[in-house]
């Protein structure tokens, strides 16, 4: 079974913490109490828990189905090629002991002449440096669909924080861009901080920000709109 670590538990539970306060007042997105406050937000890390787990458990896609670009898939095979060559190097060098060693494995493993296969080795090096990665057509949009899984975690983190954030702060989450500094022009604010947070506890691999405008897009769509 997959289990969280505790550090990331609690590092949850601690970005929770960190949102602000909302105003006393009618309607009151929850109990006026401390104590109803930390149940709820308790309440909130297990589904941020699940969310891990689920996403620790799904397969890796094999990178022989993932389109990465003409540059990257020469860079592979040169690389793959030199591999090759120098294992068959390596065979070519092996010393008696080790040779005697493969001689001696069982029956139907034993290799009782290792060096025939470096010419073999040598051979698929040659192929690997020869073939040319634009004949083969790139699919319409280069991404790879190993990115895919990825992507339906951050959204599925931030969605969910973004529902967290309204209920907790009594206000719905909002995009700010930063005016001062270095980050002049960046988006951030306490909602995309909180997203940044759970995107560090639960080692999501992608944008904060992104995650956190795309959220906040979906759930400004769902809101009942008024004047009707």
């Amino acid at each position: 079974m997959i289990t969280m670590p505790d550090d990331a538990a609690a590092a949850i539970l601690a970005a929770l913490r960190r949102l602000p306060v909302p105003e006393p007042g009618p309607p009151a997105p929850f109990g006026t109490s401390a104590e109803d406050r930390e149940s709820l937000l308790l309440a909130a890390v297990p589904k941020y828990v699940n969310m891990m787990e689920n996403q620790a458990r799904m397969p890796k896609t094999p990178r022989r189905f993932v389109y990465v670009g003409q540059k990257a898939a020469r860079r592979a095979l040169e690389k793959a090629s030199k591999l090759l060559a120098a294992a068959a190097d390596e065979i070519e060098e092996l010393p008696a002991e080790a040779v005697g060693a493969l001689a001696n494995l069982p029956p139907g493993e034993a290799l009782l002449q290792p060096w025939t296969i470096a010419p073999r080795l040598r051979a698929d090096a040659d192929r690997f440096r020869r073939a040319d990665p634009s004949t083969v057509p790139q699919p319409p949009a280069r991404q790879s669909i190993s990115n895919r899984p990825r992507e339906h975690y951050a959204h599925a983190v931030a969605a969910n924080a973004a529902a967290d954030f309204a209920v907790l702060t009594g206000t719905a989450p909002t995009i700010v861009t930063l005016k001062q500094g270095r980050m002049s022009g960046a988006s951030g604010g306490p909602f995309v901080d909180f997203v940044g947070a759970l995107f560090e506890a639960l080692s999501v691999p992608a944008s904060a920000a992104n995650a956190a405008r795309r959220a906040v897009a979906e759930l400004a769509k769902e809101a009942p709109r008024g004047g009707s």
